[in-house]
């Protein structure tokens, strides 16, 4: 392994597009050279991820394990039922083209235990032996942080975002968003509520409320009014509407000062020129100077009754 990467170094031309591959074909296990400090899982995973440099750019070199155990009676090490996973710790199996292809250990060794592996739609042929992607990585950082996390991802990112927050929470979300705006606030709330709604408006107010409401309707209109009061009434009459059809011509004139306690049955067709000096009775007449009497066709009003005084 060394001397093939050596290969690679002294032949190489350094262009990320080249296609660096290695084949391995394995019998035995050799936990002596794989878990020692310098061994295959340490050092030379290093050496074959990052020796290889272009001018921003390391060029890894992408590892094929085919593991074909040998017969237990002619080796005290063989890979045995450990094919599909010896030498993991060696091959990038998360990225690059790279990756095992482990045979069944059936006390022999064939010429088919190896062709089995070039066979034309054989998922180690497809996607291991003949698949071909360049991959590169990325140079360490020349300015690296000061502070860094004591608790860092064990699953980083591999698309970082381009323009990180200078000021990032410190309490991130568990389940962030999967389509997370591309255009957020520059002036978050200190008070963001803890269950969001599962449908948030495409089109959301560019001025919201200052100070929204605590108990929000649970069935809001479909229709709401495009053009709000600036000034709604802090106490309404009542805390349901008074009818579900509102006028649509409400006046232009509301009173300043409502009744505290309105009537629970208003007239249909109220004067259009009311008195504005109103006398307040507690016993208001029973019978007004027009009432209505209802016939089978229809109805007719009555004339007022008028006392005359005598000559």
């Amino acid at each position: 392994l060394n001397v093939t990467l050596q290969e690679f170094v002294t032949n190489s031309n350094a262009v990320p597009e080249t296609i660096r591959k290695v084949y391995l074909i394995n019998n035995c296990v050799d936990n002596e050279i794989q878990d020692t400090t310098n061994g295959i899982c340490q050092d030379l995973f290093n050496d074959y991820e990052t020796t290889i440099t272009g001018d921003t750019t390391r060029i890894p070199i992408d590892i094929v394990a085919l593991n074909i155990p040998a017969p237990s009676d002619r080796s005290i090490n063989t890979i045995d039922e450990n094919a599909e996973t010896y030498l993991e710790c060696f091959v990038n199996m998360e990225q690059g083209s790279g990756g095992i292809c482990g045979a069944t250990n059936d006390e022999q060794i064939s010429i088919q235990d190896y062709s089995q592996f070039i066979e034309i739609g054989s998922d180690c042929y497809d996607e291991f032996i003949c698949s071909f992607g360049s991959r590169v990585n990325p140079n360490p950082t020349t300015s690296p942080t000061l502070k860094p996390t004591g608790e860092p991802t064990i699953e980083p990112t591999y698309n970082p975002t381009q323009s990180p927050s200078e000021t990032p929470t410190l309490e991130p979300t568990y389940n962030p968003s999967g389509s997370p705006t591309i255009d957020p606030t520059i002036e978050p709330t200190e008070n963001p509520t803890p269950s969001p709604t599962g449908w948030p408006t495409p089109a959301p107010t560019g001025w919201p409320t200052p100070s929204p409401t605590n108990n929000p309707t649970a069935e809001p209109t479909k229709a709401p009014t495009k053009k709000p009061s600036c000034l709604p009434t802090p106490g309404p009459t009542t805390q349901e509407p008074t009818t579900s059809e509102p006028t649509p011509w409400p006046t232009k004139r509301p009173t300043p000062k409502p009744t505290p306690w309105p009537t629970k049955k208003p007239t249909a067709k109220p004067s259009e020129a009311p008195t504005r000096s109103p006398i307040w009775t507690k016993k208001p007449t029973p019978s007004p100077t027009k009432e209505q009497t209802y016939g089978y066709g229809g109805y007719e009003e009555e004339e007022p009754t008028t006392t005359k005084k005598g000559y």
